[in-house]
């Protein structure tokens, strides 16, 4: 059984502690509409897939074969990597979920592999970024019940926001990812943290086994003299 939710709404974790995984179906309160920033339109329509906790589904009973990926369908990103002209093959990945995003122009995947990718992600259209995958001499794979915890993407510590997606013109997708805020020692005074913000009319983003953790905001500012 699959749940989709659909709203139009900037997605930003405002100073809040969020988190969601593959089995939680996430609510939207009607009321909540968070602010967009100067000259920003925070229509963006996200869709989140979720599984239900009665769904009835025993992991032991279900029959798991290896996933392999396409490796002319996509670009492939490791820690172990090193970015440059060439780089994005199973044997050659970049190093880094933004560069490989930048090397993927005629092609619909970006394939991460386990770890934890501290940058600044910005999104584009028509494009998936999948996380999880097992390299073994080369050869990537991942199970078909991969958690959403294998593969980390955190914010710089000079970065609020750790994955955006601003007036797309279409459609990108996440997909078994982890995405943090940075550090709660690393947040100022009064500043706000997001995980992941989509904004714009034009930008549809959809999230399928994703968990967002942001820690709590900076503590605000002494008052001034009245």
């Amino acid at each position: 059984m699959r749940a989709r939710v659909r709203r139009r709404l900037l997605l930003a974790l405002l100073a809040l502690p969020v988190a969601w995984a593959c089995g939680r179906e996430i609510t939207i309160p009607d009321d909540v509409t968070p602010d967009a920033g100067p000259g920003e339109d925070a229509g963006a329509d996200v869709a989140v897939d979720a599984i239900p906790d009665d769904a009835g589904l025993d992991v032991a009973d279900v029959t798991c074969p290896l996933v392999t990926p396409d490796e002319s369908a996509g670009v492939f990103v490791a820690p172990s990597g090193v970015n440059g002209a060439s780089c994005g093959t199973k044997s050659a990945p970049c190093k880094t979920i933004a560069f490989g995003i930048t090397r993927a122009v005629d092609k619909p995947t970006v394939y991460v592999a386990r770890g934890t990718y501290v940058e600044h992600v910005t999104l584009k259209k028509d494009l998936e970024i999948v996380g999880g995958w097992d390299v073994t001499a080369g050869a990537w794979s991942r199970s078909c019940i991969e958690p959403e915890d294998a593969t980390v993407i955190r914010a710089p510590s000079a970065e609020r926001v750790t994955v955006e997606a601003r007036d797309l013109g279409g459609e990108a997708r996440l997909t078994l990812l982890r995405i943090e805020s940075k550090g709660q020692s690393q947040v100022g005074a009064g500043e706000s943290l997001y995980g992941v913000v989509a904004t714009g009319a034009s930008t549809s983003l959809a999230l399928s086994n994703v968990r967002i953790e942001v820690v709590g905001a900076g503590s605000g500012t002494n008052g001034r003299p009245g």
